[in-house]
Formats: structure tokens, C-alpha cells, sequence
């Protein structure tokens, strides 16, 4: 299925379809969370292969033009994380999107009034925030060390893992640090100012959640 138009309509249809039955909201909070931090530590192996990558080589990797970023062969196909970052969107769309679902289909929930499925809307919201800021991943820098974020970090910086899939910019910058801040001071490499450009050019696709269709022509 791919997301057309409302986007909360969108995650509403396909919620539906993989999960017909009534959920609880806490247990449905349970499984997005541990999804959504399972997707971001496959990020970390995919983000770390890279790098191994850099160690022994230091030539740029050619980076594909238009929908031949998501499937393509050689070295981008193996160190670049398009499909992946996508998917960790839309997993966090679905995540951060709960509380209001909850609140505007209670059925869906078992529960039988809109006034009980505000106050549950509401404890998930903060169970919610809560869950984000108490669980930490760990990725490796550019100078070799470890650095913790949260997955609220993860949450916040969200516009940048729209153009984070580049293998040829420092892990710091693929995993959204600040300018200016003292993550990304360790940042040895960027992508060429070429690669910028497209990846600018391509964030639509991301920030729509949209993969492109085989052979789309580059926006």
C-alpha cells in the first residue's frame, strides 16, 4: 500500500488491515516502541558497515540518479540506507500518531466512550513520551568513540534521516547532529555538493513517505 493524501487516514487503513481486531492501547504503544528502537539499532549496523567501508577505501561512492537510490548494485546498494530510513519514517509516523488514533477511534481500542478514550489518548501521550526519552541506543563516531542518543533524539531529528541515507557523509551527520554542536564536531567527511543537491532534491520522497515508482524520473 502505498500513502496517498491525509497521512493519519493513510496509517488508519493500514493499522486496520494488519490488525482487525480490537487492541489494547498499551500493548499496541508496547509493539510500536519496540519496533520502531528494533529499526533504529538495524540502522546502527547499517550506519557502522559504512564506515568499515571508509576505513579501507577513499574514493567517493557514485550515487545513483533518480529511483535507482532505493535499488541499484554495488557499493551504494551496499552501504547506503534509503529503503531503510524510509521505513524508520513511517515507523515513527505510526508510533508518534498513536495517541490521536486512540482518542479518534476508540472502537478500535475496545473502548466504549469518547470521553474514556481522551484519558487513555492522554496516558498514552505521556507513556509515549516517556518511553522515548528512557530508551538510548549507542552509534560509533567518526573519531571511533560512542554516542548516546535517545530515541527521542531520533524522533526530533526525523527531517534529517530524510536525507541521512548517504554513504558518503560522516556517521555524525547521517544520524542528525546539530551544526554547531559538539556531536558533530568529530565529522571528518561530507558528501560532494553534487550528491547534496539531488539528496535535496529527492527528500520529497521521504518526507511523503512515498517510494517512487521503477524508472520515476528525479524530481
Amino acid at each position: 500500500m502505498q500513502y496517498e493524501g491525509d497521512r493519519d487516514a493513510f496509517y488508519d487503513r493500514m493499522d486496520a488491515l494488519i490488525n482487525p481486531m480490537p487492541l489494547d492501547p498499551s500493548e499496541r504503544l508496547r509493539s510500536l516502541l519496540d519496533s520502531f528502537q528494533e529499526s533504529v539499532e538495524r540502522r546502527v549496523l547499517s550506519v557502522d558497515t559504512g564506515e568499515e567501508y571508509w576505513r579501507t577505501n577513499t574514493r567517493t561512492i557514485p550515487m545513483p540518479i533518480g529511483h535507482e537510490v532505493f535499488e541499484t548494485t554495488g557499493p551504494w546498494e551496499d552501504y547506503s540506507t534509503p529503503s531503510r530510513d524510509l521505513r524508520l519514517l513511517i515507523a515513527l509516523d505510526e508510533l508518534l500518531g498513536l495517541p490521536k488514533r486512540v482518542a479518534l477511534q476508540p472502537e478500535r481500542f475496545a473502548i466504549e466512550d469518547k470521553a474514556s478514550a481522551g484519558k487513555r489518548s492522554e496516558a498514552i501521550q505521556a507513556e509515549l513520551r516517556s518511553e522515548l526519552a528512557r530508551r538510548t541506543f549507542a552509534y560509533t563516531k567518526s573519531d571511533g568513540s560512542k554516542h548516546t542518543l535517545r530515541l527521542a533524539d531520533v524522533a526530533g531529528r526525523a527531517s534529517a534521516f530524510e536525507v541521512g541515507y548517504d554513504p558518503n557523509d560522516c556517521p555524525e551527520q547521517r544520524w542528525g547532529a546539530p551544526e554547531g554542536s559538539d556531536e558533530l564536531a568529530t565529522c571528518k567527511r561530507r558528501a560532494p555538493a553534487d550528491q547534496r543537491v539531488r539528496l535535496e532534491r529527492y527528500r520529497v520522497w521521504f518526507n511523503t513517505r512515498t517510494r517512487p515508482a521503477r524508472g520515476a524520473k528525479a524530481p
